[in-house]
């Protein structure tokens, strides 16, 4: 079970009642299985070195001395970063699914595109689904779940976040993170009856579609606040970085002092852009089986193209240094 895969804990976290069954049975080569799973293990080979690792450079750059930068270039440096580390990791679980996958395992989703979900719960819902799930079915439901009452609820989310946060590390700036993620929770909660009251004064429907883009884009807004102290190495470091969204002036340097040039910053808006595509796409069809339903020539030139991208735009080799998957540390 441990040996299957060398990281396998750093997700998807496998159950050994999923996977124990698979080990008994025999697994007859698929030659399906085998192309989506290389696929897939290409997107992901993609998403880190392409997307990932480039945004890694100009987050490190900024991070570093934020007084150094403009309030623009510190908001756009947190932002990168929540994308990066959705890149870096989504990146990892899809690597190991595809592995997984061409040789006849199915491994548990980890990531359903959770910067498209509407709330923070949501978002925890999407985001690391095998962690979130054993923290649900080892921490939250034994301690009483939402049967005890709205407070005793509330009660069990921060106790749950704060034990997230320290799962990754014994620094205050973890705990900030997995608290602010449980706080937001609860206020959203406590606001629930008020929001819905407040979108019907503005005649706001609850699924339009400016309702769905407004909850989309506060979502990202506060799982990026958070992001931060995730990211800044150390509590004090963190409200140095956000001091610095609010004081001095708006730019400082120029594009090409964020740790990337014009042509790298070209190639990483496009790769975003591919990215969002993609992710969109997803919402529809499962993208791995609608992968072999296509003409053979285009699954040709879809593949060839995805190679070609991470070979030529992926962030790798002299003049750069390897990037560990930043969920390696955990």
């Amino acid at each position: 079970f441990l040996s299957f895969f060398p990281y396998l804990l750093s997700g998807p976290i496998g159950r050994a009642d999923t996977l124990l069954p698979q080990f008994r049975k025999p697994h007859r080569f698929s030659y399906d299985g085998f192309r989506s799973g290389l696929l897939r293990f290409l997107w992901g080979a993609f998403k880190k070195l392409v997307i990932a690792d480039r945004l890694g450079m100009l987050v490190t750059t900024v991070y570093a001395a934020p007084d150094q930068f403009g309030r623009l270039q510190v908001i756009a440096a947190a932002a990168a970063f929540s994308i990066q580390i959705y890149c870096d990791f989504s990146a990892y679980s899809d690597m190991a699914l595809g592995c997984a996958q061409v040789l006849g395992f199915r491994l548990m989703e980890n990531f359903r595109t959770p910067y498209f979900s509407r709330s923070i719960g949501e978002f925890w819902r999407r985001w690391h689904i095998s962690l979130s799930s054993w923290f649900r079915d080892y921490l939250y439901i034994p301690l009483g779940g939402s049967r005890r009452g709205r407070m005793r609820t509330y009660a069990n989310l921060l106790i749950v976040f704060a034990v997230s946060g320290l799962w990754h590390g014994s620094a205050l700036a973890f705990v900030a993170w997995g608290l602010l993620n449980g706080l937001y929770q609860v206020i959203g909660g406590l606001t629930a009856d008020l929001r819905t009251r407040v979108r019907g004064r503005l005649g706001l429907t609850e699924d339009g579609r400016l309702t769905v883009l407004l909850q989309v884009g506060i979502t990202f807004l506060l799982s990026t606040v958070a992001w931060v102290f995730f990211k800044g190495g150390s509590f004090t470091h963190a409200l140095f970085i956000f001091q610095n969204m609010f004081t001095g002036p708006w730019l400082t340097h120029p594009v090409t002092a964020w740790g990337l040039d014009r042509p790298e910053l070209v190639v990483a808006f496009f790769a975003i852009l591919l990215l969002l595509a993609v992710d969109l796409a997803s919402l529809r069809v499962d993208l791995w089986t609608g992968f072999l339903r296509l003409p053979r020539p285009l699954r040709w030139a879809l593949a060839l193209s995805l190679t070609l991208a991470v070979l030529i735009c992926g962030i790798y080799g002299t003049g750069y240094d390897p990037q560990d998957f930043i969920y390696f540390k955990f």
